[in-house]
């Protein structure tokens, strides 16, 4: 008897569970929709991105490979903002001062036309499964995730994602 119980009780969690699994990203799925404060005070929501190419790059101000990563992204939105890229900073785990804070570290313009959205309890985080910071999901204009990157990237490796993304007469 208290092996039946201990199954159902393992199959109750697992079933919980589930919905939270059919919800992290899979490439050639739709990406798992979010609503999010952002750092300007305003609502993201990653339905109302819909038609545009989307780079999410979820990130911490501890993590130092961040701080090298960020301005490149920056560049890589400035680049296809023709194109409609929209590149969305997710950050995992500061206050909205801290992070405000780390921005202005920067030297003026090198992170800016990126929207910074803030995740300090990382419900996100936990939704996307990030298992290392910092990770990017890169998402098509009809909402289909269609690279995943754990860990920094390099300028080609962010171009690599960018052409799964970008419309077929876009440059890099």
């Amino acid at each position: 008897m208290t092996i039946a119980v201990a199954a159902a009780v393992v199959v109750s969690a697992t079933a919980a569970a589930t919905p939270l699994r059919a919800q992290s990203p899979r490439i050639g799925r739709p990406a798992p929709g979010f609503t999010l404060p952002t750092l300007a005070g305003d609502s993201l929501a990653l339905a109302r991105l819909r038609g545009h190419p989307v780079l999410l790059s979820f990130w911490a101000t501890w993590c130092t490979i961040c701080r090298t990563e960020m301005p490149d992204l920056a560049l890589a939105g400035a680049a296809h903002a023709a194109d409609g890229l929209t590149v969305v900073a997710i950050n995992a785990d500061d206050a909205k001062d801290a992070v405000a804070r780390y921005l202005r570290s920067f030297p003026a313009g090198s992170v800016s036309g990126v929207i910074h959205a803030l995740d300090p309890t990382n419900r996100i985080v936990n939704r996307y499964r990030v298992p290392i910071l910092p990770s990017a999901v890169f998402i098509d204009s009809a909402g289909i995730v269609r690279a995943i990157h754990h860990g920094a990237m390099t300028r080609a490796e962010i171009a690599a994602g960018l052409r799964a993304i970008l419309p077929d007469n876009s440059q890099e």
